[in-house]
């Protein structure tokens, strides 16, 4: 871990990960679309360290990590059908103020 750094270099790999996995079952469903490969890599490393840097602590880390990741990249990449899926989706998790409900 770079020195002045607080998040574990293991824990942000792992996100970024999670958050892969999503995203590629969300292009095969047509929930996205991605049109800039390089482009989705640098926006899965923004979102992986603002994950990291969030404190979402309380509750299943799974849970979380991948309701994050859908909300986030609906938020920037859905279709038509991502927006319905999003529409529809009851979260377990408010991303907003970071308190379970």
């Amino acid at each position: 871990m770079k020195e002045g750094t607080s998040i574990n270099n293991d824990k942000l790999i792992e996100t970024a990960i999670n958050i892969s996995i999503v995203a590629g079952s969300f292009t095969e469903c047509e929930y996205i679309q991605i049109v800039d490969s390089k482009e989705l890599v640098n926006f899965i490393k923004t979102i992986s360290l603002e994950f990291e840097n969030g404190n979402y602590v309380n509750g299943n880390y799974m849970i979380i990590v991948e309701e994050f990741a859908e909300h986030k990249l609906l938020e920037n990449y859905s279709t038509e059908e991502g927006r319905e899926y999003l529409y529809n989706r009851e979260y377990t998790y408010n991303f907003t103020d970071k308190q379970m409900y």
